[in-house]
């Protein structure tokens, strides 16, 4: 589970449903990933790539860090990984409007 939601964000692809082991076997073998993982741009997750995460735990009532860790201690941190993630990008999602709000204002104040 949290393989996939990992192979999701790491490539954008969406379509969960035909995501595969082998897919993520391929993603597991790039020796650069904790590295890729680190400086992933959260600020830019694609909309769509947010509403399929979301999707896909929603639809695994065993999401849940403390549960996957039982079986695998990698695999219990990427999904805390993505969950907070996907928590991330709901609060910029949020917070976009706000932000330029706020710039606009700015700006007709100094236009003033």
């Amino acid at each position: 589970m949290p393989f996939i939601s990992t192979l999701i964000l790491y490539s954008h692809k969406t379509n969960f449903h035909n995501l595969v082991w082998k897919d993520c076997s391929g993603m597991l073998a790039d020796t650069k990933l904790v590295e890729k993982l680190k400086n992933y741009d959260k600020d830019n997750i694609p909309k769509k790539v947010t509403e399929c995460i979301d999707n896909y735990v929603k639809s695994k009532p065993n999401y849940k860090p403390e549960i996957i860790e039982k079986a695998t201690k990698a695999g219990g941190n990427l999904a805390k990984w993505c969950l907070a993630t996907l928590d991330y990008a709901k609060v910029v999602d949020q917070a976009e409007p706000k932000r330029k709000a706020v710039a606009e204002s700015k700006a007709k104040l100094k236009a003033a």
